[in-house]
């Protein structure tokens, strides 16, 4: 990749593969590409001791994310653009939430940034209506949907999801003539054209298992991690949705989270933490939390109340500032 770099930006044929607009730059993703690449390398190189490296890398990655804003960033619209400060066009959902997922994006920007990647999905022009849509392909639609869930935007992503037109998910469940039921798998296309059983535009499963649902793994971070045995439980509280439960597979054993909510503002969650394993409990809250024995007050910390628990089972009800229906 360094040698097919100008000036640290590489330029991927192929953009965002599947987008609905086929409008971000292909030097966007390219580079973006590059800066993740190396800084894996970096990580890498750490964890296996070869310091050297590790500060090599982390130098390139640095290279890379000034190149990357000085190409892209457009000080007067507060957008990525494919030309940066030489114009405006094609600042698309695509090239915004792939700075943001990644951590290109400088923090003085980093809101600014999120307020575009909000009006870029509410804007974005659909075929038969108006937004929310997700427009994003192979390459986009995942980091949108981390970036606008890291940023608190959940409710963006709810909004999305209750679209039938294209491009959204209800498109594809919607009655065709070749399809007189709709599809009952992702197609490979918003557009229903190619193949009809394809899994790159199903990246929003991601959030229903980390956002709604709430159950995230802690990635390694160290030499002394020889395996991950720590989780965070966070479920986020969205539209009229009363309840959500899911699992998640560690090498530990089966972790399970499931939650409640009413119309009075009433909140039940409940955490299964298998043996040998360990987990940080963050609950939407706004007033008194009863909690199980084991589990250890940490902090509040926003709209959160946070705790430390165990390997078990955990239960906790308090009231949260979400009222179904409100």
């Amino acid at each position: 990749m360094r040698e097919k770099a100008r000036g640290h930006i590489v330029d991927a044929a192929l953009a965002d593969w599947v987008e609905d607009s086929s409008q971000t730059s292909g030097r966007i993703t390219g580079t973006w590409g590059y800066y993740l690449t190396i800084k894996a390398m970096a990580r890498i190189a750490n964890l296996t001791g070869h310091q050297a490296d590790a500060n090599r890398y982390a130098d390139l990655s640095h290279d890379i994310r000034n190149a990357f804003n000085t190409a892209f960033w457009n000080d007067s619209s507060h957008r990525y653009t494919d030309a940066g400060n030489n114009g405006t066009s094609n600042a698309t959902q695509t090239a915004q939430e792939l700075a943001l997922d990644s951590g290109l994006v400088p923090e003085k920007h980093r809101q600014q940034v999120l307020n575009a990647l909000v009006e870029l999905t509410y804007d974005y022009p659909s075929r038969d209506g108006v937004g929310p849509h997700l427009s994003g392909g192979q390459i986009g639609l995942g980091p949108i949907v981390r970036a606008l869930s890291a940023g608190g935007r959940d409710d963006v992503l709810w909004d999305a999801l209750q679209q039938n037109d294209r491009p959204s998910y209800g498109y594809f469940v919607a009655p065709t003539v070749a399809n007189p039921n709709g599809f009952t798998t992702i197609g490979e296309q918003w557009d229903h054209s190619d193949s009809k059983n394809h899994m790159i535009l199903a990246q929003i499963d991601e959030w229903f298992h980390a956002g709604v649902v709430g159950i995230q793994p802690v990635a390694l971070t160290n030499l002394s991690s020889t395996w991950e045995n720590r989780l965070i439980f966070q479920p986020k509280l969205v539209g009229d949705l009363t309840s959500a439960s899911g699992t998640y597979q560690m090498l530990q054993g089966e972790a399970r989270c499931e939650w409640q909510s009413t119309a009075e503002g009433n909140f039940h969650l409940t955490v299964n933490v298998p043996a040998n394993a360990e987990a940080e409990v963050r609950l939407p809250s706004v007033g008194k939390v009863n909690a199980s024995r084991r589990a250890r007050f940490v902090r509040v910390d926003s709209d959160y109340t946070i705790y430390a628990v165990p390997a078990g089972t955990h239960v906790f009800n308090n009231e949260t500032a979400h009222a179904v229906g409100g």
